[in-house]
């Protein structure tokens, strides 16, 4: 039997990933079952199962994509020369926001709601987020340091970028409940 590349056998994980998202999306995380994320990837059970032992397993990966979008939108921040505002970063937030909305098939806005909910009941899932919670907060709080530091004035960066992450889920939230992501019209102080 001919061996499987890693190409190969990454594009098939990929695709049963996002079968999976698609089911998020119809029926929710608890009412989605195994054989319909088989039947919507277009594979057999045993196939899902075999990049999937669970359907945790597929709800863990699920979290680790959704926070690791976020951070790699901070992250593109970072990289700049440039000191990234908390404008700036409202701005990634709302463009990952209309991003996640972009796919035909699913929305991982409500799959991230749904993750975490689900992280609530699942210690797997809760230490899936907080690892992502925290990658993004130390992304965000250097971001604002960098920022304050071009200041007059002093600014608390500890606070001033917990409160920029504590808004991702409240935007989120209204992304979802309103259909579309929140437009924010911002103007820099000068």
């Amino acid at each position: 039997m001919p061996r499987i590349t890693a190409e190969r056998r990454a594009a098939r994980r990929q695709q049963i990933l996002e079968a999976a998202w698609e089911c998020f999306t119809r029926h929710g995380f608890q009412a989605t079952t195994m054989d319909q994320v088989a039947a919507a990837a277009g594979v057999s059970a045993g196939m899902s199962y075999t990049y999937f032992a669970t359907k945790d397993d597929l709800i863990i990966a699920t979290a680790q994509v959704a926070m690791d979008r976020f951070a790699q939108a901070f992250e593109q921040l970072a990289d700049r020369a440039d000191p990234a505002s908390p404008t700036d970063v409202l701005a990634a937030i709302a463009e990952e926001l209309r991003r996640r909305r972009e796919h035909p098939r699913y929305d991982m806005s409500k799959i991230a709601l749904q993750a975490w909910a689900e992280s609530v009941r699942s210690p797997a899932v809760h230490r899936t987020i907080r690892e992502g919670h925290d990658r993004i907060a130390a992304i965000l709080h250097t971001l604002v340091q960098r920022w304050a530091a071009t200041r007059a004035h002093p600014v608390n960066s500890t606070q001033m970028s917990e409160l920029l992450q504590t808004l991702v889920p409240g935007l989120m939230l209204a992304t979802v409940l309103t259909g579309h992501a929140p437009p924010l019209i911002l103007h820099e102080e000068p």
